[in-house]
Formats: C-alpha cells, structure tokens, sequence
C-alpha cells in the first residue's frame, strides 16, 4: 500500500504546474483555448456482490461487502470543443459483510485498492453554471484482500496484484467563480478480470465491481484578465439602452451583434462604411478591431466568438477598401464589458465590435 501511495503522490508532483509553468498554462490557454486543472473528490463506495467459482473445489458461490469510502486525485486539461482529459489516483475501501453459501461459512475481513486511470469526458455546454459530463477511463488497479474467510479454517487473499480495469463516469459540475467549482460524481469500476488464492490450496475467480459516488472541489489554472477600464467616449453609451450600431467620434466606432451571432446587420455595414470612406479620406493605416460578447457561455467560446466577430468586421472593411495589413483584429471575450453584469446575462450592448483609428 505503501508503495502506491509514493508512486501517486510522485506521479502529481511531477505533472501538477507551480510557479512559471503555471504562467506558461494560462498563456497556453489564452491562445489554444487550453485550461488545466486540478481536483479532489471522496464519497462512498459500493461494491456488488462478488461471484466465487472454485477451480477444482467445488463451489460456486459469493461474498457481500458493506458499504465503504473512496477517495480520488486528478489533474487534468480542458480541451476545445468541450472535451477534457485527465489523470486520476484513486483509492477505495470495503469491509465483508457476509460470506454465503457454504457449509460452514465465516466473516471477517477486508479488501481495499488503489488504482490509476487516463479518463476522457466530454462536458455538455449550456449557458447556466451547472455543466453535466459524461466519459471513461483505462488503466490499472492495485487489489488487496486482507484476512478473508470464504470457509472456516481457510483464508482467501490477493496481496498487490495489478489488474487492468475499465470505468465508466457521469456526473454534474458547478461553477463557483472563474477558477473554483465543485461537482458530484459517479463512477463504474470493473477489472477485466480478477482471481483469489486460497490459503489452505486453490483458487476461486470472483469479480471486482464498484459503483462510486463522490462530491469533490475543482480549481481551473486560467487566470481571468481584469476587465479594462472604459474608453473615455464610451461612457454615454453605458448609460443608454441603445443597441443600434452607433459611431462614437471621428476616430472610433461600435458595431452590435444579435446573440451568439457574427452576422452583420444592414445598419452595421453602414457604419463601416463610414468608417472606411473617412478611414481612406484621412489615408489611416493603423486600425484596431476589437470584438467583445456577452456573459453567457464558458469564457473560452466567448473568446473565440469575439475573435469570429472582430474577423467578420474586418472582412467586411476589405470589401469596402482597406488593406489588411492596417488592420489588427483582437478577442476579449468576456472580459471587457460596456455595461457590466453577473456572469449569464444576455446584454445587447456587450456584444460588440469596437473599431479605433490609430495614431
């Protein structure tokens, strides 16, 4: 037990970011809408009854188990698209309720395992902060029966001996804030297959099954940016419920978006078109195109939907004349709001497309 408790805790101090490399993860993220993480979970475990088929003594029976507790550690990656991977240690335990069907049955005992799985989940997007995931895993488990007494006198054990397990997970996450959530969790564990030693001679195939079900803490590595203070010539805009695409001053103008949309309306090429005739009459050659959206949704497909936006103005200001290479197109997510509110709210004025003249 001993050793797979080194061989765990060696395993997530090599993998889990500190210092730089944490800082080098938030920066991955930004740019491959990669988030790293890392959690803790524990809760009660429940085994099935266990089958016991001799192999040449000539019984078939079982031993039932009361519940126990178990317990896990993983660090993992958010990946595009909803996906995350993740490496998991886990540790489980049981105590024998009964062992049943023999003349002269007896009690006692224990059995417990450590195990170490690569899973891969699949997280359901919606716009609340409830996000319910399904997935899997492969890997190993370590199994030990210590003091087992399958018949009086006799005395059935399985000391460290590695079994290759599958698992089946589904479960709910909650997001607390921009790094912490917390989640419940189910689990389904079977090695493929799974045999005991008798003491006194032989050895019976029985089967490992485990139905897990945890509460746990997850805390997300992305570092959220702090939202920029206003420009200065859009504070009257904050103070209106004005959604129509606007121009701001000579140097600046706003274009808006319908939600989860990049389409331009008829009202916002008109804008950029104004935007382009002056930026040609005034021969500007440095432009900054900045797309923003509202707070529904993960911050990561914020960002690549104000991406999207910031590209689409920009195509349409190529069409109407201007060089690519004036033109800088930027993505803030969520992170920079016109007019601030809780995470989830559908306001018209975020979802935005800022264009500024450079000097």
């Amino acid at each position: 037990m001993n050793k797979q408790l080194l061989l765990l805790g060696a395993a997530l101090a090599v993998i889990m970011p500190t210092g730089a490399s944490a800082n080098y993860w938030t920066n991955f993220q930004d740019d491959y809408m990669v988030n790293p993480y890392v959690s803790a979970a524990g809760g009660v475990n429940i085994e099935q009854e266990h089958p016991l088929d001799d192999n040449g003594i000539g019984y078939h029976h079982g031993v039932s188990m009361n519940p126990g507790w178990a317990g896990t550690a993983a660090f993992g990656v958010h990946l595009p698209y909803g996906f995350r991977t993740e490496l998991e240690g886990g540790y489980r335990f049981n105590t024998v309720h009964d062992v049943h069907g023999f003349a002269s049955p007896a009690t006692g005992g224990h059995e417990d395992s450590w195990s170490a799985m690569w899973n891969v989940l699949y997280d359901i997007r919606n716009p609340t902060r409830f996000t319910p995931y399904i997935g899997g895993g492969l890997g190993a488990v370590w199994l030990s029966y210590e003091n087992v007494h399958p018949v009086a006198g006799t005395t059935a054990g399985i000391s460290d001996n590695m079994l290759f397990a599958m698992q089946a997970i589904g479960g709910v996450d909650y997001k607390i804030s921009d790094h912490f959530s917390t989640y419940a969790q189910y689990e389904y564990m079977s090695p493929f297959h799974t045999h005991a030693d008798l003491a006194g001679g032989g050895e019976v195939d029985t089967r490992y099954q485990n139905h897990t079900i945890m509460v746990g803490l997850k805390y997300a590595f992305n570092a959220p940016r702090k939202p920029e203070p206003a420009r200065k010539e859009y504070t009257a805009e904050k103070t209106t419920t004005v959604t129509r695409s606007v121009q701001t001053d000579v140097n600046s103008y706003l274009v808006f978006f319908d939600f989860n949309s990049t389409e331009l309306t008829p009202e916002a090429k008109k804008i950029l078109q104004t935007a382009a005739d002056n930026a040609n009459r005034r021969n500007i050659t440095k432009i900054e195109v900045t797309g923003h959206t509202d707070t529904v949704g993960s911050d990561a497909y914020n960002m690549r939907l104000s991406k999207r936006r910031a590209e689409a103005v920009k195509a349409a200001l190529l069409d109407m004349g201007l060089k690519s290479t004036d033109i800088t197109t930027i993505g803030k997510g969520k992170t920079d709001l016109l007019v601030p509110t809780a995470d989830g709210v559908r306001e018209p004025q975020n979802r935005r497309v800022e264009i500024v003249y450079g000097k």
